[in-house]
């Protein structure tokens, strides 16, 4: 007893520690005055995407502004400080640079062609050293310092981008938080439209064996009376069940540009008593899968428009709700009329109001108990049957369910499917169920082929017509991996390798040309590696999409109009090579 006091009390000092240093980094940000930023670009800045918008299992963490369609914007530091870290890489922010402030804040620029000398020449020195084309360096704080409105590179389209813009954020030092730029007003722009609020959906809830199991979603259609002024287009009372929640399909729209944005928050009020609200002002990276919860993961897949859930799961421990009842759910009393406001706003003011009458709906049946086994969202659930084993960590789900797995052959036409299944097709659970953290999923190979190491699980889509890598490790007759999806199921072999296509033929005379280029592709299980050497020597290689792309003038090989021979090596995640040879000129 005297230990697990001694652990509360301890805890609690942590918490408190923690919460200090977060309240101290929130007011670095938003204590800092209007015109401490400059803008990083000598451009009218104009949005493609806002801060926290819904993406597939996380929220977008800045702002993209847009560059015109083109590369090469110049990019300068928004105020003084220095360079703190540089990233490159084939995914995520591409090339990008971190500028830590005086203030105790952080400005990041993502998606760059190429930064400034003497930084450039850094990074190609470290690439060469560590010999690899992904780094994550971080230069001492007297390396790279910089001065508000110095240029610090180009603008670009390197990493995950799908097309040329600028990803820009402030974010809080200490926490890495980023915060929504917008919403603090540093860099002011036109924006006079409310939200568009599409349909609301109700989606009814009863409780069975202590799991909330949810009923199918009623969607009804809304008009608008007047700019941001919006009702049910039945505007009789709507008859609802006695337990449920609302999920409101919203989007936004800003002056100047034909993007759609993410909402930046929602309040909603049963007879003028508010019983939700939430605002995405800032969140922590490692909270960005409860995007998954903050909207409705079944219904947001496939949507342009945002689905928001008008009520917290169980699981859902996002810390941007606020005066929220119940958790946010609609109970319903016997007899009355009750009226209910649901206003959604942007990051720059704007807010539109839905209004209607709800009453409770007579003589519906309690529901029948579900199939499956009843798993409680707190404790960690482990399943095995025919072949399959499966184990859900602790917290890895927002609500209770009732899980299923079984085989499910039907699922997949073994004809016209891409790949043959070695094992039963398996559904385990529900794919429009998310899961926050991985679980372990296992699966027996009776048949196992000449090359075991070859083995993977493939994750099956909906319609049973694509196969998606998940991978796994083989050892003694069964294949595991982790996975954050529910779904369909097999394990399959792959023993195909990469496909490479270089841009110039064998023996070209490249003298005049300033790079060298490869398309390379894996048909399944995605290119893992690759390494390229000319004359012997190791070369850095720069990956957009599938382009692979060399600069001569990144390496120091010299070139006096003589033959040289590339050798290029591409392997899978699957372990499959291939490895080709080029001579040309240069």
């Amino acid at each position: 007893m005297h230990n697990r006091i001694k652990y509360i009390f301890w805890r609690g000092i942590f918490t408190v520690i923690i919460l200090s240093i977060e309240l101290a980094g929130a007011q670095n940000v938003r204590n800092a005055p209007k015109d401490y930023y400059a803008p990083p670009m000598n451009i009218v800045l104009l949005q493609s995407a806002n801060f926290a918008e819904a993406r597939t299992d996380h929220f977008h963490s800045g702002i993209d502004y847009k560059t015109g369609g083109q590369e090469g914007e110049p990019l300068y530091a928004v105020a003084d400080g220095h360079v703190s870290r540089i990233g490159v890489s084939p995914t995520g922010y591409g090339r990008v640079l971190y500028i830590d402030h005086p203030n105790g804040t952080t400005s990041v620029y993502g998606h760059m062609q190429r930064f400034e000398e003497p930084i450039e020449e850094y990074v190609r020195a470290q690439r060469y050293k560590q010999r690899r084309h992904r780094v994550d360096l971080y230069p001492p704080a007297d390396m790279f310092p910089v001065t508000k409105g110095q240029q610090i590179g180009l603008s670009g389209n390197s990493g995950s981008s799908l097309g040329p813009h600028l990803h820009f954020e402030i974010r809080d030092t200490h926490s890495q938080r980023p915060y929504n730029v917008n919403a603090l007003g540093f860099y002011p722009h036109k924006d006079d439209i409310p939200p568009t609020l599409v349909r609301l959906h109700y989606i009814p809830v009863d409780t069975v064996g202590g799991v909330p199991v949810s009923g199918r979603a009623k969607t009804y259609e809304l008009a608008s009376a007047s700019r941001g002024a919006y009702y049910t287009a039945d505007t009789s009372a709507l008859k609802l069940p006695r337990l449920g929640y609302f999920v409101l399909e919203a989007t936004d729209r800003k002056n100047n540009t034909q993007n759609t944005f993410g909402i930046y928050g929602v309040d909603m009020e049963i007879d003028g008593e508010r019983i939700f609200s939430y605002r995405l002002d800032s969140f922590l990276f490692s909270d960005t899968r409860f995007v998954n919860s903050l909207t409705h993961y079944g219904m947001q897949k496939g949507s342009r428009n945002e689905l928001l859930r008008l009520a917290v799961q169980d699981g859902n421990k996002l810390p941007v709700y606020r005066g929220v009842k119940d958790r946010g759910a609609v109970i319903l009393p016997d007899g009355d009329v009750h009226h209910i406001n649901i206003t959604a706003y942007d990051d720059n003011g704007n807010s539109s109001t839905l209004s209607f009458k709800v009453t409770l709906e007579g003589g519906k049946k309690p529901a029948a108990e579900p199939a499956g086994i009843p798993v409680d969202n707190k404790r960690s659930f482990g399943c095995s049957s025919d072949g399959l084993h499966i184990n859900i960590p602790a917290n890895s789900l927002y609500d209770a369910i009732f899980y299923r797995q079984y085989i499910d052959d039907s699922a997949v036409n073994a004809k016209t499917a891409p790949m043959k299944a070695l094992t039963p097709i398996y559904r385990v659970h529900d794919e429009d169920t998310p899961l926050h953290t991985a679980m372990a999923i296992t699966i027996e190979v009776p048949d196992v082929p000449e090359d075991p190491l070859k083995l993977c699980i493939a994750r099956i889509s909906a319609d049973g017509k694509k196969f998606n890598y998940t991978g796994g490790e083989y050892s003694r007759g069964r294949i595991s991996a982790s996975t954050r999806s529910f779904g369909l199921y097999t394990v399959v072999v792959d023993t195909k390798a990469p496909s490479v296509t270089p841009s110039f033929a064998n023996g070209a005379d490249l003298r005049g040309t300033s790079a060298i280029s490869f398309n390379v592709t894996d048909d399944f299980s995605g290119v893992a590696s690759y390494e390229a050497e000319i004359d012997g020597k190791w070369i850095v290689f720069d990956k957009q999409g599938a382009v692979i792309t060399h600069n001569f003038d990144d390496s120091d090989i010299s070139y006096h109009g003589t033959q040289h021979t590339l050798t290029l090596r591409v392997t899978d995640n699957c372990g499959n090579v291939n490895t080709i040879r080029r001579t040309f000129i240069r």
